[in-house]
């Protein structure tokens, strides 16, 4: 019986050996661009950073900028044109607006909209927004001469952008008061985004800025993903904006949260 029980255990060590010896499977998750659903963001691939510049110097120019006051004075608008004109990838993280008509400035400052994310390349360029109510209704004349400057704070970032790609833009002018926007939003990058914002900025034939619209899909854009969009600019009360719009200029980004 002694030596049974040894062969038996024996035996059973035997088998714990093979068993944890084995190896362990491998498990492949696929993506397909038509899944729609939320992503895992532990099993999404980190985006790689790229590599480190040595002595970065962000740093920016404004290309151009354009004020409105819109709701009969209410609301101050205004929106910058921006080209990275540095050695490295930056964001920014403060800007200030200043609005002005011939005896008037008012300056706002502010925080970028998911600027941590709109991450420019050296050369390319980017917009900020602002929306806001005017305390100063009653000196700023609705519509008449107003302007803004910009002052901008770049810094730089080791960061890559996680780009989309915007095509197709058509404005129209089909309701009363505001303008419609459609076009395509196409993602070119290795990994899911579970969140995103566009740019889109119009210009008359002069090349002038009219304005920018931003704005958000509520959609996961995953690698090779298209997405139609038709959006109503309720609050770019810009006249005839469909009919002065000669170009447009448009850009995205993806991120998660």
């Amino acid at each position: 019986m002694k030596r049974i029980s040894a062969l038996l255990i024996a035996i059973l060590i035997s088998l714990s050996v093979i068993v944890s010896c084995k190896a362990a499977p491998t498990y492949i998750q696929a993506f397909s661009p038509s899944l729609t659903e939320s992503v895992d963001h532990e099993e999404t691939p980190d985006v790689e950073p790229t590599a480190k510049v040595n002595n970065p110097q962000p740093a920016l120019e404004i290309v151009s900028s354009v004020a409105y006051l819109f709701n009969s004075g209410k609301i101050l608008y205004g929106a910058v044109e921006y080209k990275n004109t540095g050695n490295c990838n930056i964001v920014l993280t403060n800007a200030q607006f200043t609005f002005s008509d011939a005896s008037t400035s008012l300056p706002v400052t502010f925080t970028p909209m998911l600027s941590e994310y709109d991450v420019v390349e050296p050369g390319a360029t980017s917009f900020v927004t602002y929306w806001g109510n005017n305390p100063a209704d009653e000196i700023l004349l609705e519509g008449e001469n107003i302007t803004v400057t910009a002052e901008l704070t770049p810094v730089a970032t080791d960061d890559v952008r996680r780009d989309l790609e915007l095509s197709d833009i058509r404005v129209l002018d089909n309701y009363p008061g505001f303008s419609t926007l459609s076009g395509l939003i196409t993602s070119s990058q290795t990994d899911a985004c579970t969140m995103n914002m566009s740019y889109v900025a119009f210009y008359d034939a002069d090349d002038t800025l009219l304005g920018v619209w931003n704005f958000t899909l509520n959609s996961v854009m995953n690698p090779g993903d298209i997405r139609s969009f038709v959006i109503n600019m309720n609050d770019l009360t810009i006249e005839n904006l469909s009919s002065r719009t000669a170009s447009t200029k448009a850009c995205g980004f993806g991120f998660n949260l």
